[in-house]
Parts: C-alpha cells; structure tokens; sequence
C-alpha cells in the first residue's frame, strides 16, 4: 500500500460561463419622423412634459430615441417606460423590443428580459442577436438546455459566432459533455484565438478527458494573453498539484486568491500543495480558509479529516467524522476514498464511496470497448500500470516478484506513469519487464489506445486511488481484463475493474458485499514480497537512538495518519499497564510530535515515555528494527508495508483485525507465518495480549523464536512462488475470457 494520500483528487475547477449580457442597444439608421409639418424632435427632458406636440408624441421613433437616449444614462426604468410608450404605437416595433429586454435585464428582471428577446426573434428570425441574448438569459436562469437550443439557432445562421460557440462550449462543459464542448472551443479559437476565457475552458475540457499535460499547456496559454485572470492561476494551480508541482502550483494558487478567486477549490489545493511541501500550519489553515467557503466542496471534508489525523490534531475530530459520514450516507458529495479507507472500518460505506467518487469524476465519459483477446496462439500479454516503478515501498514489496516472471507464457509490460529517472529499482523493474513505456505525458485516453493497440489483454492497476493514480485509463478499459493489485487496499466501486488481487483473510467470503470487483484469493498471503531486501550493516545501539537500554520497547512506524485518538488511548494503557516500558513512535513533522507529547500528559503518561523516531532510507530503517521488542499495528487503518518490513526484520507484529482490507492487512501477513496469537479482534483483546507479552520476556523470546523459524520456513516471503501463483491466476482469468464467461470469484488456493 502506498502510505501517501492522493492530493485533491476531486477538487474541480472552476471555469464560470461567460455570458454577455450586456448587448449594445440598436438605433435604426436615418430613423426618420414622418409628420405634416415635419417638425424637429423634442429634447428628451421634454419627452415627459405636459404639452407635446400630439403628433411627435404619436410617433414611435421617437419614444423609441428617448428609450435610446435613457439606456445611454443608464436610467433603466425610464427606458422601458419609453420604449413601452413606442410598443405601445407599434406593436412590432422590433427594436424597441429588443432594446426594452436590454433594460430589463440591466434591472435583474430575466423573465420579462427573455420574453422581449424571444418577441424579438419571432419578429425578426434572423436577428441573431436575440437569439444569442434570450440563450444568454437561459444560461443565467439555470436553463441549460434551451439556452444551448439557442445557441445552436445562432450558429445556423452565424457559423463564426464567437460568443454564441463558447457559451456553448461553457454549457456542455457544465454537463460533462467534454468532447462536445472541446469542438466548440476549438471553433471559436479558429474565429478568435485571442480571448483568455476560451484557452481557460478549453483547458479545462481537456483536464476532464484526462489530457492533463495538453490541459497544462492551455492554462498557460491562457495566462500569457492575461495574467492576471484569476480563474486560469487557479486552474493552474490545481493541475500543476496534479504534477506534484506543489512549489508552483501553491505560487499560482495564491496569484488566482489574490486576484480576487474566492473558490474553495483554490483553498482546498492550496491546502494539499503546502502539506506536500511540508508546511502542515499553513496547510491546516487553507483547509479551514476552503471550509468556510463551502464545506461541501468536493472532497474538502475528508481531506480536512485526514489533515488533522496527520498532523495528530483531534480536536473536533468527533464532529468532523460525522459530517463526512454524512456526506456518504448522503451520497450528494464524493469524498476522498482514500481518507476514508484509512478512517473508518465501514465496508459497505467504503464501497458507497468509491462509487460516487468515480461517477462524480467519470460517470459522464464513455468507457471505450477492448479489441477481442487473441483467439489462440501467442503469449498473454500483461500490462502493469503504475507511478511507482522507483524507489517506492510498493517496488520493494513486488521487484522480486516482477523479477521471477515467466517469459515462455507470458509478455510483460510496464506502463510508467510517474517521472522519467535513473536508479537501481528503476534499473531492476526495466530488467524484469518485456516492455517499460513513459507514459506520463500522454492522456489517458492515447495510454488506453495505445494498449488496444498493443493488444494488451491483461490491464494490471497498481495504484487505485493513490497518489498520482490515472484511474481514468482503466475507466477506458485498456484491456478486455482489468485487475487492481496491492497499490489500494479497498475497493475501486467500479464496475471496469473486473478482479480484485485478495486471500482468504484481506477478503473473507462474508466481507465480499464490499466490494464491485471479483474477488480473486491468492493462496497464503496477497502481498507479494522480497526475500532479498537489503539491510543495513551498521551497528546501532539503544541509545544512538534515543531508547532506554533495558526497557520494553513496543513500537509503531505507521504514518501519523493512521493513529486514532482511539488508538493512541490503548497505547496509553498499555504503557500503563507495563511499567518498564516505551513506545517508539514514527513522527514526519514537529506538529504531530508536540501533539503526541500532549496527548500523553492528558492521558496521565510521561511524554519520556515517548520516543520518536526519525525518517531514515529504508536499509537503515530496516537495520534499526532490531532494537524493538514488538510492533504494535494501527486500526482501523494496519501497517502494510511496514508490516512485512519489521516481521522480515524479526519483530513481531501485533494486530487488531476488522472487516476491510486495510484493517485486516497485518492478519492476513500473520496468517500465512502461522502466528494467529498476534492476531484480535476487539481493542480489549489487543491490549490485553499486548501487557501480556510486554510483561514476560519469555513469551517475547518464544514469539521471536517462532517469527525466526517460520519466515525462514513458510511460502511469505518466496517471490518467486507468488510470481508462479499470481500467473496461474491471469491463466484462469484469460481462459475464461476466452470461452465467453463472465468475471467471477476465484479461489487459487483450491
């Protein structure tokens, strides 16, 4: 599992339709007055004087002038009146009735605005003028599609109307209609590639269909013609977070803010750009800033939630886990599946979840449909997709595992989503693979042709909802099989992800109902591992790190993220429970650590008894394993990674098992070492077993003895077996395929 959360992954961009209301009053050319003694028209301050000429007052024109001439003054009210008076003489006088709209809508009245324009264009239909303004009031109504309807009439007869096609664009892109809007976009462009707007929307169509890197260059563009539009520096912003471009994109967030940008989403992103770039207060901050903006702001909430678990701040961590309960229960606002996954141990909302997080982001798009699978003959062909092939905790669980495959049935590739680099694993992993293509400057919809193209047949997701995960490339379906493997610890809620990489413990039979994909159960244990992780040769002792020589150490490398208040209270207790003992506790920032102290004190404890350890390289970290007595896991959210590395590394890991994926990581890993007395199931349990082995060294020594035996002895950590059984596996999945049947549950292990 990949221990980073994944930034704003529903913050949407805000792209505000243009409208043009304000149309330019119409004067009739030589407007002429026709009378007997052709007399010169009044003045207008003499329009409303008690004796007129009746013949001139008779005269449309003008009343028509003097509506004209109030327009000009802005005296809106004065203008109907006149141009009510010319109506009034000529029931058809079309301009005035199309200049009377004007005024109503400069005074907020859309109804009787739209209903001049409309008698306007029954009038004149091929004044395209009113029929773009009564589109225009539509669109402000809210009346999406008869303002589209007129919009579409416009371009009928004014094909290079440049308003009418952005307008159009605008709405289509509020609908989701991406490819639609785009070819509206690019047609005013043709006409007029000058307008910032355009370049801003059209960006945005192209982010949407997952051409990030096209939607890049358009946001940029649009800020060349005008640096200083704030809708496109926030827009910006946010998809340079996508690029892990937090130093530029905060810079651009807060240009778009200062511009006047009053948009959550700038303030949410901005938000998760200053986390990444290691400024937690400020980020804490922004996140509060985008709460008062609109709390209901795409993911806001469960991202403010796994903030303040980062940061171990709980204060009002009660409420707020309330309300993003509610926003699932709801189902009127997507949260962030992964912040949720590692927050609450509830399958079925888990589930709920992940479903309207991908309707949300692609409910509206078309999946494409896979070219057929290779009737007979020629290897099957495996595609990994991932950001990680690099020095990442998922590359050190798999790299053996990739290592081993077999190439007489199989031909491997890798699609690299992340950067470009150089590196050992990086090295490794091309060594394993047939194929190793960059592919993060294409969009998700060239990645997912160009795998038809290549006729991959197996579509392998090692991300899921991640950091930097292209979810959309599957949402395409890329290959006639889809697989998420060990990258997400929870399920995708998408009916295009045909299996689930699992075992009998992750996902029991009974836990099944949480979950869209078939369940495919891996003999042993789902983690695939390394037996060949290198270890440091330094010589740490107790006290080079901060430790008491002759205590009992427990500890507990998990991210800051997974430590609840709930949890935090039992480590309390057990440390209450064993005297002569510490709690040896990873921090990444100095915010979580004074927290922790302050946590302890409230709980009675000595904050001594806290000692914090430090990020190191992974050799290193490794090395210092040897130090702890035994690991205490986290729930509902277990140590995965960081599981195998301390039962590789000889300490044994104590767990508490509940119903989802990510809570029942560790008992599955304990499991297939045969060590089920580290497994519970209520947090009694855990702290009972925990004081138990805490206050006897000789059962600490007989876990220890038993943790030796049978790493050296069980099937965990042979990669190249897991490699052979995840093969079987795509075997099945592919004859199956093949004869016409559908997805199903599978047991390997039979």
């Amino acid at each position: 599992m990949q221990e980073k959360e994944k930034s704003t992954k529903l913050s949407f961009s805000s792209y505000g339709a243009k409208i043009s209301y304000g149309m330019p009053s119409i004067r009739m050319p030589e407007m002429k007055v026709k009378s007997a003694q052709q007399k010169p028209l009044p003045k207008i301050s003499e329009i409303k004087a008690e004796l007129i000429d009746p013949e001139i007052e008779s005269n449309p024109e003008v009343w028509f002038e003097a509506g004209n001439s109030n327009i000009a003054n802005k005296k809106y009210k004065e203008s109907i009146e006149c141009y009510t008076r010319a109506i009034a003489l000529k029931s058809d006088h079309l301009f005035s009735i199309y200049n009377r709209a004007g005024a109503f809508l400069a005074l907020g009245n859309l109804e009787s605005a739209l209903r001049d324009y409309q008698l306007s264009e029954k009038i004149d239909p091929n004044l395209f003028l009113a029929k773009y303004n009564a589109g225009a009031v539509l669109q402000k109504m809210g009346l999406k599609k008869e303002a589209l309807e007129c919009f579409l009439r416009v371009l009928m007869i004014q094909p290079s109307h440049v308003e009418s096609l952005y307008n159009a664009g605008c709405i289509l892109l509020e609908e989701k209609k991406y490819k639609q809007s785009l070819e509206y976009f690019d047609r005013a462009l043709r006409v007029n590639n000058s307008i910032a707007e355009i370049h801003n929307n059209r960006a945005t169509a192209l982010q949407k269909l997952g051409d990030k890197f096209n939607a890049l260059k358009g946001y940029q563009y649009a800020l060349s013609i005008n640096p200083k539009m704030a809708d496109a520096n926030c827009n910006y912003g946010i998809l340079l977070a996508d690029f892990n471009r937090h130093e530029e994109a905060a810079n651009s967030l807060k240009m778009g803010i200062s511009l006047g940008a009053s948009s959550a989403s700038a303030w949410h992103v901005l938000g998760m750009s200053q986390s990444e770039l290691g400024k937690k207060k400020e980020a804490l901050a922004s996140l509060q800033k985008a709460m008062t903006l609109d709390s209901d702001e795409a993911g806001l909430l469960s991202d403010m939630l796994h903030m303040k678990m980062k940061l171990c701040d709980w204060e009002g961590l009660g409420e707020l886990r309330k309300r993003v309960i509610e926003q699932v229960d709801s189902g009127l606002v997507p949260v962030n599946p992964f912040s949720f996954i590692t927050s609450f141990d509830d399958l079925l909302r888990q589930r709920k979840a992940a479903e309207k997080y991908v309707k949300e982001l692609f409910g509206s798009q078309n999946s494409s449909v896979a070219k057929p699978l290779k009737k007979s003959g020629g290897k099957i062909r495996i595609g990994y997709y991932s950001s990680d092939f690099q020095e990442h905790a998922t590359m050190h669980l798999i790299v053996e595992m990739l290592l081993a495959h077999s190439h007489d049935d199989f031909e491997w590739f890798a699609f690299n989503l992340g950067d470009k680099e150089e590196g050992v694993m990086r090295a490794r992993v091309q060594r394993a693979m047939d194929h190793f293509i960059d592919v993060q400057d294409w969009s998700d919809e060239q990645i997912a042709q160009k795998s038809r193209e290549l006729n991959i047949d197996i579509a392998v997701d090692l991300k899921g909802f991640t950091g930097n995960s292209r979810f959309g490339i599957f949402y395409r379906r890329c290959a006639p099989i889809q697989v998420a493997y060990i990258g997400y610890p929870g399920t995708c809620g998408a009916s295009c992800i045909d299996y689930i990489i699992a075992d009998r413990i992750v996902i029991p039979e009974k836990y099944a109902c949480g979950y869209t994909e078939n369940v495919i159960r891996m003999p042993g244990c789902y983690q695939a591992n390394n037996s060949k992780r290198k270890t440091s040769a330094m010589e740490l002792t107790r006290e080079d790190v901060g430790l008491p020589r002759d205590s009992f150490v427990y500890c507990s490398f998990n991210g800051n993220y997974k430590i609840t208040p709930e949890q935090f209270d039992r480590w309390m207790e057990i440390l209450s429970e064993v005297k002569n003992s510490v709690l040896w506790v990873y921090v990444d920032s100095d915010i979580a650590q004074e927290n922790l102290i302050q946590a302890a004190l409230a709980r009675g404890v000595d904050s001594r008894r806290l000692v914090f350890a430090k990020p190191m390289k992974n050799e290193e970290h490794l090395a210092r394993y040897k130090l702890a007595d035994l690991f205490l896991d986290t729930y509902p959210c277990n140590a995965h990674t960081t599981a195998s590395d301390a039962l590789w590394a000889g300490v044994p890991v104590l767990t508490h098992a509940g119903q989802s994926f990510a809570s029942r990581v560790a008992a599955s890993l304990l499991s297939a070492l045969d060590m089920p007395d580290l497994i519970t199931h209520s947090p009694g349990e855990y702290v009972a077993r925990a004081v138990e082995i805490g206050g006897s060294r000789a059962r600490l020594n007989d876990l220890k003895d038993r943790l030796g035996y049978n790493r050296k002895n069980a099937d965990l950590f042979d990669g190249k077996l897991f490699a052979e059984n995840l093969e079987m596996a795509f075997r099945v999945v592919y004859e199956r395929y093949l004869n016409g049947l559908e997805p199903t549950a599978l047991n390997m292990a039979e």
